[in-house]
């Protein structure tokens, strides 16, 4: 059993090696292993856009040049990865496409399948149970690659082309250029709001961090932003965090891979500045540990079989609620000073997060099997 506890506070920014190429906007990504791809993009100062696929090794740190992209120009495009696989979904070149292609890294190829319902540009992408999503301001697309065929969602309730996300523990959020954030019900096929974002930006970066979402740059009129959000999905908050250690820029390509998170590229302020420099942070960590128990803010949780045991050694009898990974309540009881054991049965693997209401006090730990 591992349990690891963490308030996802970054320990800071470094740089690392540059994406090849020509300094550029608008790339694609998508990670499978520990290797990420970024695919595309565009520079408007040079009137040159690219079809060029790099892959970034996150144990060496070092960037290899893959089999370029079908298409001559490759910018905007929401991806997706499933079984192995990285698929990259319509983009602009002179014009919108809505084709799909997938890169298999196994033999280094591309291979084409269907179609987009329309034309697009933006959105962006992910995985959920096996399957694609394109979340879209026309709306939420599925693609199921058994049946190679897309199937029309639920649209998110706002509609917006300037569209960042994370996916949290199986469970995807988006965040809009007003801030807002949804989470999306794959059973239920609904959009809920959640709590909005203080950072209000166009072509932010988004990524994932141990069951945290991060969002930074872009821009919302002004100079591009350099403060940094942090999504607590348990909690349903958003904690202002550590900045930006590169210049300020935005709609470049950000992606996690091997407990890191990276933004790569874009643009600067005025759309004069191209960058392909790339930066990566992680997770100042309050407590990592093998074994069965770990400790949280001033309460231990640890898992016994199918038993939650918290343990509190200071303040006084208090209520408990326990949330899952979605904020959903699935337990509730009385805790005391001392050792409190909850019997759950079965519980799935994920984030959960103890906490006291009267005091704010909580213990947020993974189980992950």
């Amino acid at each position: 059993m591992f349990i690891t506890v963490t308030h996802g506070q970054l320990a800071g920014w470094w740089q690392e090696n540059s994406l090849p190429g020509t300094a550029r906007e608008s790339m694609s990504s998508f990670v499978i292993g520990d290797t990420a791809y970024v695919c595309g993009g565009q520079n408007a100062l040079i009137f040159e856009s690219t079809n060029q696929m790099y892959a970034f090794d996150a144990s060496s740190g070092q960037w290899a040049t893959k089999a370029p992209h079908p298409r001559e120009e490759v910018n905007g495009a929401p991806t997706f990865v499933i079984d192995g696989k990285g698929y990259v979904m319509g983009g602009q070149t002179s014009w919108e496409m809505d084709q799909l292609y997938s890169y298999d890294p196994s033999n280094n190829t591309w291979t084409q399948h269907a179609d987009f319902p329309f034309y697009s540009a933006g959105g962006w992408g992910f995985t959920l149970n096996g399957k694609g999503f394109v979340a879209h301001n026309l709306g939420t697309w599925e693609y199921d690659p058994i049946a190679d065929s897309w199937t029309q969602r639920a649209a998110i309730p706002e509609g917006s082309s300037a569209i960042r996300g994370f996916v949290l523990n199986d469970t995807a959020f988006v965040v809009l250029s007003n801030g807002h954030t949804y989470v999306y019900d794959p059973v239920l096929d609904v959009w809920i709001l959640r709590a909005p974002c203080p950072l209000a930006v166009l072509m932010g970066f988004a990524f994932e961090l141990n069951g945290m979402g991060y969002l930074t740059g872009g821009s919302s009129g002004g100079p591009p932003a350099t403060e940094v959000y942090r999504y607590d999905p348990l909690l349903d908050q958003w904690f202002s965090d550590v900045a930006f250690g590169g210049l300020p820029r935005g709609n470049g390509t950000s992606f996690t891979v091997d407990g890191r998170g990276y933004v790569c590229g874009g643009v600067g302020g005025m759309v004069t500045t191209y960058y392909s420099s790339m930066w990566s942070t992680a997770p100042l960590s309050t407590g990592v540990q093998r074994g069965p128990s770990a400790q949280g803010d001033g309460l231990t949780a640890c898992i016994h079989g199918d038993e939650l045991i918290i343990d509190q050694a200071r303040g006084v009898p208090t209520d408990f609620l326990l949330y899952n990974t979605i904020g959903s309540v699935v337990a509730r009881g009385r805790m005391n000073v001392g050792r409190t054991v909850l019997s759950l049965g079965p519980l799935a693997s994920g984030w959960y997060v103890v906490v006291q209401p009267e005091t704010g006090r909580f213990a947020r730990f993974l189980k992950d099997r």
